[in-house]
């Protein structure tokens, strides 16, 4: 049983309808419900099914648990389903014709320009209107957008999913070669690119893909993962490069498990920072310290 079905039947109080279309709880409002999967935010912990959340989130045993989902203790209880409002059908956020700010933040995160033109180009990367967010678009195999992520590039932090994304379209990079890349955030997927541009500037052979987030408890692969895998079967080796904390390192080994018997996997962490932007960063001002960062005049 997934948890949105067990709380409208057993916890109704606990639901409460966040304005993009998924739910979070009254108890603990950092524990996010969407698409089928739910994500506790300040524990780093997530998953797709109520036994789950009731063995790390309700601190029950497994017999317990099981227990509970299993002696018609569910079963027997009245099916009490939330309002369901109409969701909004999937748009892009309103597009800013000057990308001068966008340009300037991922500047300033260490991003190297080749990168951002290149992503610019495509169309996968804009500036809103009148916010001024980076928007990281997701597009479906006939190039249609499907997902967009919004990030500030002002002082306040900022990560907000388009209302009506789908999950499965995650931003991406597609590349012409057979090795995918793949990261938490689409700041990270476009770090690892500065990496590899810095080093022999061959940066798009590679097929980027960001998830969004991940987590250490997190069952199975994420769908955005598997969507890209199916999409692009010339995919021969996996790079899982993740931030270097609990649910980083988690959702590595958790991934590198399920895809170890098709693919040839690595799992690389940064080697200083909490992830590969902090990376990035730190070495881009090493570099300019000694002369060497080869971009960094422009």
């Amino acid at each position: 049983m997934d948890l949105l079905s067990y709380l409208a039947q057993c916890e109704p109080w606990e639901l409460v309808r966040c304005g993009n279309g998924s739910y979070r709880t009254r108890t603990h409002d950092s524990l996010e419900i969407s698409n089928g999967l739910w994500h506790w935010h300040s524990r780093g912990i997530g998953g797709r099914s109520a036994l789950d959340y009731l063995i790390h989130v309700r601190d029950m045993d497994f017999v317990t648990a099981v227990q509970t989902l299993c002696q018609g203790r569910v079963a027997a209880l009245p099916c009490i389903v939330p309002e369901k409002r109409p969701s909004k059908p999937f748009a892009l956020p309103p597009r800013c014709e000057n990308p001068e700010r966008v340009v300037r933040y991922l500047r300033k995160r260490g991003i190297a320009q080749e990168v951002i033109d290149a992503c610019l180009k495509s169309g996968d990367l804009y500036e809103s209107s009148p916010y001024h967010n980076a928007v990281f678009v997701g597009r479906d195999t006939q190039g249609v957008p499907r997902y967009a992520m919004q990030r500030s590039t002002g002082e306040k932090p900022l990560k907000l999913e388009a209302e009506s994304s789908d999950k499965r379209y995650s931003f991406a990079i597609a590349g012409k070669g057979n090795g995918l890349v793949v990261t938490e955030s689409a700041i990270d997927a476009l770090s690892v690119a500065t990496m590899l541009w810095q080093t022999d500037g061959q940066w798009q052979l590679c097929h980027y893909l960001s998830l969004g987030g991940v987590s250490e408890k997190q069952a199975g692969l994420p769908v955005a993962l598997e969507r890209y895998l199916h999409d692009h079967d010339g995919i021969r080796c996996i790079r899982l490069m993740f931030d270097n904390d609990a649910a980083g390192r988690g959702a590595a080994e958790r991934m590198r498990f399920h895809l170890k018997s098709r693919y040839e996997v690595s799992v690389e962490f940064p080697p200083h920072g909490k992830d590969f932007n902090d990376y990035v960063r730190q070495k881009n001002l090493r570099m300019k310290n000694k002369g060497e960062r080869k971009d960094w005049a422009r």
